[in-house]
């Protein structure tokens, strides 16, 4: 029943753009319909998306109610900026359909004087290979929709559904609850992403209790059941270490980057909620394409625990970006992905990189890292999580695997929220030596020594 009346209502919905409303009658049915269909639903947002193959992203909204004045969307998000410039054609209209003056505020918000009920407006997309992990965009064959910048930023956190108009051969593929083939209920905008083609092959695993749907686009330059192997086997690992992570269904879409022409070898990921993107370029020797997708899948991979899986607020990012490549290294020692020779490279390549760096507290350079401290905090908290590693295990006898098992489990979904340094630092400086590590370069702006750490470990 419920989805009987979202379909109806989804139907309306886009009538409502398409015809002039004259009669008081229809309107008063429609108002009363969509009532029905929110209150069965629950939900605070319609939304539909619109791509024809080609142009600009179309988006149409109407609200079960409207308490807002001043409307506003995301303007940065990692290293991209001036994302609300992509937005054109704003337009509000009351209930009745008539369009409301909107008055352009600096800061790019926008002010209106009335309640809104429905609104559209287009976004231009622009692929860039710097940034197409994370920020939307659409070509010829595919498109990456993350509703983090689609949608106004007083809407994020409302319940949400939505739908999609595609090209004829086209379909949706997203973790979140799909009700119908293009039609979606969304909790939590901010994580909601969305992949769209005409080609898209799935193949769907389990792995422990977690379902996993892979999803491949376009020419690849591996083997896909050898990525599918690499994907059981790397997760399995890190459920091992850590136990189940909190989603029950995860999707992971492989894209080709849409401008083949990007740098060879040079690849995008993120994992957002319970979605993980990854988005390459050919190869320099097509035999070493798996080895690139492995080293991104160790990483990714684990960000479904740390951070997806913990509590946590606030800018911890040189825990969950510096111990997870880390860990991510080890893993890959550990499963015979990469050699022990390997490991200690990319160690010695972030050593040598923090000698003629700039001096940055780990906590600083978490607050500047899209501004200009990225390279500086992947460096540091690399060193940093190696140096804890050793002397966990000298002075302590544990290990990383052990500490982060501990924080998964101390801080995990079902705890209370936390702020991230506060809760790390606090386990951290349990340990004999960690609260030198945290005091100095957690804390502090020390560039890590490794001397005495390695010369115990005879390296």
């Amino acid at each position: 029943m419920m989805i009987l009346i979202m379909l109806i209502a989804n139907i309306l919905f886009r009538q409502f753009f398409q015809i002039q409303v004259n009669s008081m009658r229809l309107m008063i049915f429609l108002v009363a319909f969509f009532h029905l269909s929110w209150s069965c639903i629950g939900q605070d947002v319609t939304l539909e998306l619109s791509y024809f193959g080609k142009g600009n992203i179309e988006i149409e909204g109407m609200l079960n109610k409207s308490t807002e004045s001043s409307w506003s969307f995301v303007n940065e998000y990692a290293e991209q900026t001036d994302l609300r410039d992509r937005i054109v054609n704003l337009k509000f209209f009351d209930e009745a359909g008539r369009e409301l003056p909107l008055e352009r505020l600096g800061d790019g918000k926008f002010k209106l004087d009335s309640e809104t009920r429905y609104f559209k407006y287009e976004v231009v997309s622009k692929t860039d290979d710097e940034v197409s992990a994370n920020v939307s965009w659409v070509d010829k064959q595919v498109g990456l929709l993350l509703l983090n910048d689609l949608m106004p930023v007083e809407l994020l956190g409302k319940r949400s559904l939505i739908s999609f108009k595609l090209p004829n051969g086209w379909r949706v593929v997203s973790s979140e609850l799909q009700l119908t083939p293009t039609n979606f209920l969304v909790s939590n905008s901010e994580d909601a992403v969305f992949l769209i083609a005409s080609d898209i092959r799935i193949q769907a695993i389990k792995v422990g209790l977690a379902r996993i749907e892979v999803c491949f686009i376009g020419d690849l330059d591996f083997n896909e059941n050898e990525a599918i192997e690499s994907v059981k086997e790397i997760f399995s690992f890190y459920q091992e270490k850590f136990g189940p992570t909190r989603f029950s269904e995860i999707r992971l879409f492989v894209i080709p980057f849409p401008n083949r022409n990007a740098q060879l070898n040079s690849w995008r990921a993120e994992t957002r909620g319970a979605t993980v993107t990854i988005i390459f370029a050919p190869p320099v020797f097509k035999s070493n394409a798996l080895n690139l997708l492995n080293d991104q899948l160790r990483h990714e991979l684990l960000h479904l625990w740390i951070p997806n899986s913990l509590n946590l607020s606030g800018r911890y990012d040189w825990f969950f970006e510096g111990f997870v490549v880390y860990q991510s290294l080890k893993a890959g020692v550990f499963l015979g992905q990469i050699r022990f020779d390997d490991f200690l490279a990319t160690i010695s390549r972030s050593y040598s990189f923090l000698q003629t760096s700039r001096r940055l507290s780990l906590i600083e350079a978490s607050l500047r890292r899209w501004y200009d401290a990225n390279k500086i905090l992947y460096a540091k908290g690399l060193i940093v999580a190696f140096l804890t590693d050793m002397k966990l295990i000298r002075l302590n006898g544990l290990n990383s695997e052990e500490l982060l098992a501990e924080i998964l489990k101390k801080h995990g979904i079902n705890g209370a929220r936390q702020d991230g340094n506060q809760a790390i630092i606090r386990i951290l400086s349990k340990y004999k030596g960690a609260r030198e590590v945290v005091t100095k370069h957690i804390e502090g702006d020390e560039s890590p020594s490794l001397s005495d750490e390695l010369v115990f470990f005879g390296l």
